[in-house]
């Protein structure tokens, strides 16, 4: 039979997984409900041991809770995350293959950008700058030729790595920026800035990129 504390745990891991991310004032609310008592200084303590703990816990399966904050709200969020893999690939089965590289594109797009929002200074891209990044999957009909001599695999591959059309571009914009890895600038209509699981799961490859002097020191601050 499960002690009370390792079923409030497995409660809490859940609820995480399950939102994928959160505000940490919301999170350690969530804990403190789920355990039953106040969210005061015993609380928190219990709290910050607890995700100490599970991040012991599950680090043989390349799991942790990570707490990081936002530079573009300057709020801190806690996610569950996955350490194994740091790039967009993590995106998994729920995008194709050209979704993925979009993705890739407007991350380097954002991260490298001079334009800065202007509420905090996080980097930005225009939506019509982002709306035209899916026309520089050049080469296509070569990979698709050159594919044909391949295997019924890369010729799949190939096939689903098509360039996108406007239409789907914008369709993956909008669910980039409902699954966090997006999000709208706060005091820039028509602006994107990075999201808050890509700072939580895609931080070290997001520093690897050739960033602004300005912008690696902002997030190496937070990051």
């Amino acid at each position: 039979r499960m002690a009370p504390r390792d079923l409030h745990r497995m409660a809490f891991v859940q609820a995480l997984m399950d939102s994928s991310f959160m505000q940490e004032d919301k999170c350690k609310m969530l804990f403190a409900r789920i355990v039953g008592r106040p969210l005061d200084v015993a609380m928190e303590a219990q709290y910050s041991q607890t995700l100490k703990d599970l991040n012991d816990q599950m680090g043989f399966a390349k799991f942790k809770i990570k707490t990081v904050k936002n530079p573009v709200d300057n709020k801190k969020y806690v996610g569950f995350v996955n350490t194994n893999v740091d790039e967009p690939s993590k995106l998994g089965s729920r995008y194709s293959l050209a979704q993925r590289d979009l993705f890739k594109q407007a991350m380097e797009c954002i991260s490298q950008s001079s334009c800065t929002d202007g509420s905090n200074g996080a980097p930005c891209a225009s939506q019509i700058e982002l709306l035209n990044l899916g026309s520089r999957s050049a080469n296509w009909q070569t990979t698709i030729a050159n594919s044909s001599q391949a295997g019924p695999s890369t010729q799949a591959a190939a096939a689903s790595n098509k360039p996108l059309s406007k239409v789907q571009i914008e369709e993956t914009l909008r669910q980039l920026i409902s699954d966090g890895w997006l999000a709208g600038a706060p005091s820039k209509p028509g602006y994107l800035c990075l999201g808050v699981r890509t700072f939580l799961e895609l931080n070290a490859y997001l520093m690897a990129l050739q960033l602004p002097e300005e912008t690696r020191a902002a997030w190496e601050v937070v990051l």
